[in-house]
């Protein structure tokens, strides 16, 4: 509407006019006041009746507008929905996240949110959550709540195979909603299951096959009701035991299909060993050594040979105990937790013949004498001379680490490395006085011709404790020279934690995405 058109409709709106006739008024007065009435009444109804049309015109042309995503294909418009799910792949129900979210910007994209079955076949039920609110009904008795949910949100995935976790540590789960899931287990792929254990050996409530189960956590490894979900013999690939006592952890029935364990809980050599003779096509392996086997354990004169594993994770510095016990010709990944004995590595790497490529590793060392312990990570990294992916997960002394990799020793012991990754505590020491270490270190991984550039570099600060003006960033001339490098290829970020968030640089703020409560 044009400004004079706007003008003219404001002169033709009533306004209102107040008056009180006194009943001791005239009949003349009380005439006109009544005339006045009505003419006011005509005004505001004829005021009504343009506001209605203006309200038609602008509906009628907010109904033509086009948005150019509402034409996208919808199995584009899928695609695109299904990369809104956490990257971890368990779904905790929310109405402000992924997929309920979806189903609540339009007509058009709840109709392909409900038709999209893969946003809908992954669940992760937390007992000890008000689930009432996750599908728009706070008037749900929360008894009722969690079957509610299971049953709406797998009854739009169909029949695609499912994931559900079920979280019951904290509260108590319903025989309703148990035998609710029993109604799903022959859809169920993946099942994370923590639960009091009081419960189940009372009532046994999954004791029941589930034939296509590939992926198993539990925290309740020592109950025998775990087990009874693998009486069918399903094609399990992958077991994460969870057990927070040795003593908790039970070997399962044999699974010949077994291809990943996860136990977390510290463990006996002979445990290890049954383990490992009891999953024949096992390829990673992620365990830890009980303090007191360290002691114990000799190197045998024939380590036992294991050819299938490509990936092992050593849970303490203990651990390397075991590599006497094992031969492993086809290992790609390790893990170790902590400056442990390094003379046991090199004998395992030695007999073992293997390439690792991918190395995890923790430096935790004070923060004394950068020299002294830039010299100790040196010996441990020319160790590892075929690696070309190193994650730093302990870094105290991040100087030391940042001085030993800028040494061109260091890039002629480690002629594959491109991929380095470190997470070094936040002491605003540190932070500020890394920039002239962590450039130079860089330029001299991308400019040494006798190696490969340096491809990735991610530097990630932990526990944090302090405010926001203390959160790094680097001076005007690292600044410079980290965004020449970022411009000719690099893959450089420094992310850091403050308030629930994640500051990044060079980019901006961004909200974590923490997996679901695990016990």
């Amino acid at each position: 509407m044009s400004a004079s058109g706007q003008a003219s409709s404001e002169l033709e709106r009533p306004h209102p006019q107040h008056s009180f006739i006194s009943s001791h008024a005239s009949l003349q007065e009380q005439r006109d006041a009544l005339a006045a009435a009505k003419s006011q009444i005509m005004l505001y109804k004829k005021c009504i009746v343009t506001l209605e049309e203006e309200e038609n015109r602008l509906e009628t042309s907010l109904s033509q507008v086009k948005y150019p995503v509402l034409d996208l294909p919808v199995d584009v418009t899928s695609h695109i929905f299904l990369h809104c799910l956490p990257a971890h792949g368990r779904v905790a129900p929310s109405p402000i996240s992924a997929p309920l979210i979806l189903a609540q910007i339009c007509r058009h994209w709840r109709e392909v949110a409900l038709s999209t079955c893969g946003l809908w076949n992954s669940l992760y039920i937390d007992g000890g959550t008000d689930l009432s609110t996750a599908m728009g009904d706070g008037t749900l008795d929360p008894s009722y709540s969690a079957q509610h949910l299971l049953r709406t949100w797998f009854s739009r995935a169909k029949g695609s195979p499912l994931s559900l976790g079920l979280n019951f540590r904290r509260k108590w789960a319903s025989p309703a909603l148990l035998a609710l899931v029993k109604s799903y287990a022959g859809q169920v792929q993946r099942l994370d299951l923590h639960y009091r254990p009081e419960q189940f050996r009372k009532v046994r409530p999954l004791r029941t096959s589930f034939p296509v189960l590939q992926h198993l956590a539990t925290s309740n490894s020592s109950d025998e009701a775990v087990w009874d979900v693998l009486n069918a013999c399903p094609p399990l690939r992958e077991l994460r035991l969870l057990a927070e006592e040795s003593h908790n952890v039970m070997i399962p029935p044999l699974v010949t299909s077994l291809t990943q364990l996860e136990i977390s809980a510290e463990i006996s050599s002979r445990l290890l060993l049954q383990v490992l003779n009891s999953f024949p096509v096992l390829s990673s392996l992620k365990f830890c050594l009980r303090d007191s086997e360290s002691l114990s354990i000799t190197e045998p004169t024939t380590p036992t040979l294991y050819p299938h594993i490509s990936s092992l994770s050593l849970g303490s510095g203990a651990s390397t105990s075991a590599l006497h016990l094992v031969t492993l010709p086809n290992l790609h990944f390790l893990k170790l937790a902590s400056f442990s004995d390094r003379d046991d590595v090199q004998k395992f790497l030695s007999r073992s013949a293997c390439v690792i490529d991918h190395l995890v590793i923790s430096f935790d060392c004070d923060e004394l004498d950068v020299e002294e312990d830039a010299g100790d990570v040196f010996e441990w990294l020319a160790t590892f001379p075929t690696v070309s992916v190193l994650a730093i997960t302990a870094c105290p002394n991040l100087p030391a680490v940042l001085s030993c990799l800028a040494l061109p020793a260091t890039a002629a012991v480690l002629p594959r490395l491109a991929d380095v990754s470190i997470c070094a505590p936040a002491r605003p020491a540190t932070i500020h006085n890394c920039d002239d270490p962590l450039v130079e270190m860089l330029r001299s991984r991308r400019d040494n011709a006798e190696s490969p550039a340096l491809r990735r570099f991610h530097l990630k600060f932990t526990t944090v404790n302090i405010n926001v003006s203390q959160m790094w960033g680097p001076g005007a001339l690292a600044q410079s020279a980290l965004m020449t490098l970022v411009a000719e290829g690099l893959d450089f970020v420094v992310k850091m934690a403050c308030g629930g968030m994640i500051q990044t640089w060079p980019q901006e703020y961004i909200e974590e995405d923490p997996l679901p409560y695990f016990p």
